[in-house]
């Protein structure tokens, strides 16, 4: 580690406090790793410690993998990175010649809490996000985004924990976007559903993050952290510029049409049982919004076929008829979740960076990706560089006090190059 709190390169990283269970682990800790992602509630990590003969810390202090943990570290521009949560459990333990090197599993607090909560209350006429943090102060846990709303919801918990609630919300509950013919004859048969519905929630070190997942695409979900770019290491350019520097980038998945298809992500039918009524419907589902001009000649039907007992009545303790769509809400969220879920991480990559301590999961990030400068063309990728949407954050530091962060980002089918990413 460094002898001064003074950073003067752009993958340095002072490591500022370690401690398990109270105790300073500073000089045994090897390496620490920490991870977000848009789609787990908790943040998760892993710590490398070595014991050399005669240093005994795991033996004298009893250490049995679920003591708690703090870490504290800084990157350049004072960007600090505060984590307090649980061990885990011992993953691997290798001994060498007179070394002992642990490695110890963590995760947020939370997901502790969330293990011995029970719920047992029923939500009636409740919009999703509320529900969603009802759940989040259940398990202990801070909110630090809700920038979405939705549809008032009706649901009863079979004595689930907080996070089986959540995941029930997130994925029925409804946006505004999202609607459904519900015409009353008899003799009809066939209707339209349109729109895109669900939910995201999950953790970043600044708390609890819930919205929809076409505000997730707005940008709205998290904070713009800028432009970053590819470039060679110029020797002359301050700490600054170069800790904007893009390392190392991949895109292992650009679409896949198939999965598309076969999900029902663009085209689908749900066929309605409706037993209140004693009435067969089928809804068609089709969102050219969602398609490039390409996919909609590809696609020209519906390529998946869902079916679903209706009851709209069920949670009605009222003389008078419910509301349309309010006691069951398939019909405004089977075909809208799954065309959701299934166009708005058309495309993935993943971005190697300097220390950026404070990337969150949900934030956007704009890449510039330089073209290999030849006889007739220069400047930048215009497939690849663009806007993204940062689904997933590592944050990794080692004993030598350097670090990286590494990135997952996605874009949705409909954002194909530079300008549609924006």
């Amino acid at each position: 580690m460094t002898d001064s709190n003074q950073i003067q390169a752009a993958e340095e990283v002072v490591v500022e406090t370690i401690t398990i269970d109270g105790n300073d682990v500073m000089g045994l800790f090897l390496s620490v790793d920490i991870f977000e992602n848009i789609f787990t509630p908790i943040i998760t990590g892993q710590i490398q410690l070595m014991e050399t003969d005669g240093s005994a810390f795991i033996e004298k202090f009893g250490i049995e993998g679920n003591e708690p943990i703090q870490i504290t570290a800084r990157g350049v521009g004072d960007k600090e990175l505060d984590f307090e949560g649980v061990l885990n459990g011992l993953r691997n333990k290798v001994e060498k010649q007179q070394m002992t090197i642990y490695t110890f599993d963590f995760t947020s607090k939370e997901m502790r809490k969330n293990e011995e909560v029970r719920i047992t209350r029923s939500f009636k006429d409740k919009a999703p996000e509320e529900i969603v943090k009802e759940m989040v102060q259940e398990m202990e846990g801070e909110m630090d985004k809700s920038v979405s709303t939705g549809k008032p919801m009706t649901y009863i918990p079979p004595r689930q924990r907080p996070w089986d609630v959540i995941k029930y919300v997130i994925t029925h509950g409804v946006t505004s976007n999202s609607s459904a013919e519900d015409g009353e004859e008899v003799k009809q048969k066939e209707h339209k559903a349109s729109g895109t519905t669900g939910f995201l929630l999950w953790q970043t070190a600044d708390g609890h993050r819930f919205c929809s997942i076409d505000d997730l695409l707005d940008g709205k979900g998290g904070d713009d952290r800028g432009e970053f770019t590819s470039k060679l290491a110029n020797k002359g350019d301050n700490i600054d510029e170069i800790a904007k520097s893009i390392l190392l980038f991949d895109f292992p998945i650009m679409g896949d049409i198939q999965a598309k298809m076969r999900s029902g992500g663009f085209r689908s039918t749900t066929v309605i049982f409706d037993i209140d009524k004693g009435l067969y419907k089928e809804y068609t589902y089709e969102d050219e919004s969602l398609m490039t001009e390409k996919q909609k000649e590809a696609v020209t039907k519906p390529t998946r076929v869902m079916s679903k007992v209706f009851s709209n009545e069920r949670h009605n303790q009222e003389c008078t008829k419910a509301q349309p769509n309010t006691g069951d809400q398939s019909k405004l969220n089977t075909s809208q979740t799954i065309a959701r879920e299934n166009t708005f991480d058309d495309s993935q990559g993943t971005f190697s960076l300097y220390p950026q301590f404070d990337f969150r999961a949900g934030d956007t990030f704009t890449a510039k990706i330089a073209k290999v400068q030849g006889e007739k063309e220069g400047g930048f990728d215009k497939k690849y560089s663009g806007k993204y949407i940062i689904k997933e954050v590592a944050h990794n530091f080692r004993v030598d006090a350097k670090g990286y962060t590494k990135i997952g980002v996605i874009r949705s089918t409909k954002q194909q190059d530079d300008s549609s990413s924006q």
